[in-house]
């Protein structure tokens, strides 16, 4: 039991050191000077609090052993319910990068110091008590993920909403991981919850370990985020402009539009394979072809009767179709860049679409043609 009891507090040594030295990377990790990523700085400030807060139990766990998983569960469940707040705020603002969450946050901290001070007193008044009061707050803990889980997905479509419009295209699989994130964290916070129920040393300390790895995954992936910002970054939240584009829409005239000059330009832009450049907006090339997106817009609406996004997928997969040809060889990975896709199960998905054919069928019967 004593061997037991020293491996036990290694472990809560080895997690909240490692907690820690996240929390600090988390704290610190910036994406440049870009006035557009603050909330990017935000999200990483509140996953590192995340971390640091699961460290400090980590810490109080090692420094007194003897009440290790009793040290307090109204403590633990102040922990998780802190977490979920912090994890959803990071989740939504990676999704939403300008989005402005800072006051609803800082009213749910409040809350919570609120409730679980209040329940700390009544725990404290009335002992024999404690075991409701504990119940009570684990169902309000409940009730809060449930709460957090339909602020993040309302949050996450809005987000989705803007930036297919913004693009034109189908980008559901390039927020997968941010949905993953959230949800693999919902996990932990759930097993967090029925650790409460558990006095059983080793059950916490394979909880702990595994959320270290957890966290792990966590912070690579807010270190990788930089380089993905710039997808989310050209679409912003300002619910002002967006209503303000809506009425100027509507109440506008019929665009006159010039075909032919608008036709050059779009013949030159795929004489020069722009439809191949990733993560551009619909703005950024109807400006770089000198109309307006609206005009765009309705140049192929009305005059190609075809939705812009499904044109230019059509073009892409075309282009992945004369580059196999050409090289039945190359590599997936490559492929997806050179014909302008950024995700592979967009790419595999489009191409299969348009093809009738997966791209595994599709390299067979390019080999057995040249066979």
């Amino acid at each position: 039991m004593e061997d037991f009891q020293h491996i036990s507090t290694y472990v809560q040594l080895f997690v909240a050191s490692s907690m820690m030295a996240m929390g600090m990377v988390l704290l610190y990790l910036r994406a440049g000077h870009r006035k557009s990523m603050e909330k990017f700085h935000i999200a990483c400030r509140c996953a590192g609090l995340a971390c640091l807060a699961l460290s400090a139990s980590g810490w109080i766990d090692s420094l007194f052993p003897d009440q290790a998983v009793k040290v307090d569960r109204l403590m633990w469940l102040l922990i998780t319910s802190i977490q979920s707040l912090l994890f959803t705020a990071t989740c939504i603002i990676l999704t939403d990068i300008d989005r402005k969450i800072g006051r609803s946050v800082c009213r749910d901290l409040l809350l919570m110091g609120a409730t679980f001070g209040t329940c700390y007193t009544l725990k404290h008044l009335w002992p024999g008590m404690g075991t409701y009061i504990e119940l009570l707050a684990l169902a309000m803990i409940i009730g809060q993920f449930g709460f957090y889980v339909t602020r993040f997905r309302i949050a996450h479509k809005e987000a989705l909403t803007r930036l297919e419009a913004a693009y034109d295209d189908d980008v559901e699989d390039r927020t997968r991981w941010v949905r993953r994130l959230f949800y693999s964290a919902l996990v932990v916070g759930v097993a967090s919850l029925v650790l409460t129920t558990i006095d059983t040393p080793v059950a916490y300390n394979v909880f702990l370990v595994l959320a270290v790895c957890y966290y792990i995954r966590v912070t690579i992936a807010m270190v990788n985020y930089v380089d993905r910002s710039r997808f989310f970054e050209k679409v912003t939240y300002n619910p002002a402009a967006e209503q303000e584009q809506v009425a100027e829409e509507e109440v506008a005239p019929e665009p006159v539009i010039n075909i032919e000059e608008i036709q050059a330009a779009v013949d030159q832009w795929v004489a020069q394979k722009r439809f191949t450049d990733a993560d551009v907006t619909v703005a950024e090339i109807a400006k770089e072809l000198g109309v307006s997106r609206v005009d765009l817009s309705h140049y192929f609406s009305d005059v190609i009767c075809q939705q812009f996004r499904t044109w230019r997928m059509k073009l892409r997969i075309e282009e992945a179709e004369r580059i196999l040809h050409e090289h039945p060889e190359i590599g997936t990975s490559e492929l997806c860049v050179m014909a302008g896709y950024n995700d592979r199960s967009n790419f595999h998905k489009h191409f299969t679409k348009i093809t009738g054919k997966s791209l595994a069928q599709y390299r067979a019967t390019l080999f057995h043609e040249e066979e």
